[in-house]
């Protein structure tokens, strides 16, 4: 990521981490009910713990859906480090693991491999990265298919380049959008984000191993409008928050 990237990246919420904006907000809550009891969700609060009556979602008394109107505990972690970037001048430096490394220095050759293998030309990867700013969150993919036009965004491309174990496991149990999510709710919500961002109709998630048999694995995550209005609803609270404490700091 070039240091111009970054600096449009500063204080904002960003796709590879929204999802820690996320929890509780997946699926439904099944359970029985009577004419006398009544669910609730059992929300923190700075000192103690709060109980919100959970929504109905259909038609039967089995079916609830949970409230959003709330967000999760490890959320505010992340909208602290949001208000630091823009209230301290001097950043502390990221660690970057072997594993880190390997990835930044694999990335080039799985973008030539997507290409290669699906006969597409993909703008904004490895030192031309762009961030899909919407105002207060925005995306970086690895990168993205434009349409004929080459304006509008039709795909987006996230490339994870792990070891050899991880790869395997890849290959072996994660194929859908719904995979993804049991297994890396972080990458299916950077996706999600990144969908949300650039307006793309599908996103895909890659996961490269060069020395592998099998050296490239793609699942594919459709457009999920849903699913898009949950996390904007979050990132919406999220924006709301970053802004009190930000007051509090003058």
């Amino acid at each position: 990521m070039t240091p111009e990237t970054a600096k449009a990246r500063r204080g904002l919420f960003t796709a590879s981490q929204n999802y820690r904006l996320m929890g509780g907000s997946a699926g439904y809550v099944t359970c029985e009910f009577t004419d006398q009891h009544t669910c609730y969700e059992r929300i923190k609060t700075e000192d103690s713990y709060i109980y919100v009556p959970m929504q109905e979602a259909h038609k039967t008394k089995k079916s609830w859906k949970k409230d959003n109107t709330f967000l999760p505990d490890g959320a505010d972690k992340y909208i602290i480090e949001k208000v630091a970037e823009l209230k301290d001048s001097v950043q502390d430096e990221s660690y970057t693991s072997a594993a880190m490394q390997y990835g930044i220095d694999t990335e080039p050759m799985a973008i030539e491999a997507i290409q290669a293998a699906y006969g597409i030309t993909l703008a904004y990867t490895n030192n031309e990265q762009f961030f899909f700013n919407n105002g207060e969150w925005g995306a970086t993919p690895d990168g993205v298919e434009y349409d004929d036009d080459l304006y509008t965004v039709k795909a987006t491309h996230e490339v994870k380049c792990p070891n050899s174990d991880t790869h395997t496991f890849n290959c072996l149990k994660v194929f859908t959008a719904a995979d993804l999510e049991k297994h890396y709710t972080g990458y299916y919500w950077q996706v999600i984000s990144q969908l949300e961002s650039t307006g793309a109709t599908v996103g895909y998630w890659h996961s490269y191993r060069p020395s592998h048999d099998k050296p490239l694995h793609t699942v594919t995550i459709d457009r999920d409008d849903a699913k898009i209005n949950t996390l904007k609803h979050r990132l919406r609270l999220a924006v709301e928050r970053k802004y009190q404490y930000l007051e509090t700091l003058k």
